[in-house]
């Protein structure tokens, strides 16, 4: 079972390529790496947290300064004045830092204890935090109507849960959280999905992640007609797209062997950031009427990657080690005309040649075109 996964490799790496649709230029931001998190604001500007660092692009440079030590994780989002505001994270309390005009910061410690992975959106100027208690192994939610005094809540507390958050508010005001349970050996066990209307806030269950045995990083997009997608790292070593339609989650596997970084939608179609974890490379996969994948960068011992979208212009910001150090980058580009050059083919019997010689033919087992 395990001779095709082989073969398909050997498509990728030795078989002719197309040529790319896309070309990446990609820019060194600043040390420090972590994982970032990326905003554009209203005038198309792009603003990265990472590590207690904060860097935006001005004048054709990327300016970088500290705004919070210690800072574990960040979440990043523009406040209703158009400032940066970053919600932060250590293991003594959860807050924020709101830039204002002067160039400073006003930091508002929301929360107490050690917390981590926090996920926040600035929505009709309203503030909504998400994150993960790690002593009480539970799920949390903060909001604000100023950014100086908030509401928290636990959401969930049913063993251990509220991992690797992600926040999204509808136009209707909805608020959604994706998150991961886990077992009681801290196993990812389950995706959940928390859901706030008029009614109050209701949990579900989005997929069981047991037979992942790695993080499910979690992330969540709503489209132009109230879908849920979430994008995740689930069973069978693969990674898994799943839709809420007619009162039932739609699931498919799109990639084997990668971590989630980030899902980002496009004219309702998803585009997902991704790194293979054998080929250590920083992918974006694109659904059109089958996936789609292109290599943003490659050699990366490890890559945590944020989308975002202004007007026609998606950026990626990520992070890349580079000679032992751990670095940010950032790359922006369009999707014009057809996408994403390289796809696997339908299963058939195909025959791999490359300078004139016949490597292999197999047969590929039947199922979805994904990367594996």
């Amino acid at each position: 079972m395990k001779s095709p996964l082989i073969f398909v490799s050997l498509l990728y790496f030795f078989g002719a390529s197309p040529a790319l649709a896309i070309t990446f230029d990609i820019e060194f931001v600043s040390p420090g790496g972590g994982i970032p998190s990326f905003v554009y604001d209203d005038n198309g500007t792009p603003h990265i947290a990472s590590f207690g660092n904060y860097a935006t692009h001005d004048n054709g440079f990327w300016n970088v300064s500290t705004f919070h030590q210690p800072s574990h994780r960040e979440s990043i989002g523009i406040d209703p004045n158009g400032q940066p505001v970053i919600a932060y994270t250590n293991y003594e309390e959860i807050g924020i830092a709101r830039k204002v005009s002067d160039g400073s910061w006003i930091k508002t410690k929301i929360d107490a204890g050690k917390f981590i992975h926090p996920s926040m959106q600035v929505k009709a100027g309203k503030y909504h935090l998400a994150y993960w208690d790690q002593d009480a192994g539970s799920l949390k939610y903060a909001s604000s109507m100023d950014g100086n005094t908030w509401t928290v809540e636990t959401l969930d507390d049913d063993g251990l849960t509220g991992v690797w958050p992600n926040v999204q508010v509808h136009d209707d005001g909805k608020v959604l959280i994706a998150y991961t349970s886990a077992d009681s050996s801290g196993q990812p066990a389950m995706v959940k999905l928390a859901s706030k209307d008029n009614a109050g806030w209701s949990i579900s269950n989005v997929d069981d992640v047991s037979e992942s045995g790695t993080e499910t990083w979690p992330s969540l997009e709503i489209d132009s007609f109230g879908r849920v997608h979430i994008v995740y790292a689930g069973s069978e070593d693969a990674l898994w797209y799943a839709v809420f339609i007619n009162n039932a989650w739609e699931k498919q596997k799109f990639f084997y062997r990668g971590v989630i970084s980030d899902l980002l939608l496009l004219n309702d179609l998803p585009i997902v950031a991704l790194r293979h974890t054998s080929q250590d490379d920083l992918y974006l996969a694109y659904l059109v009427d089958i996936w789609k994948y292109e290599i943003v960068d490659s050699n990366l011992t490890s890559a945590y990657a944020k989308l975002d979208l202004f007007e026609d212009k998606i950026g990626l910001a990520y992070t890349k080690d580079y000679r032992g150090a751990s670095q940010i980058y950032f790359t922006e580009f369009q999707l014009n005309g057809e996408p994403f050059t390289t796809e696997i083919p339908e299963p058939s019997t195909i025959v791999l040649i490359t300078f004139g010689m016949l490597l292999i033919s197999t047969t590929l087992k039947s199922g979805p075109s994904y990367r594996k």
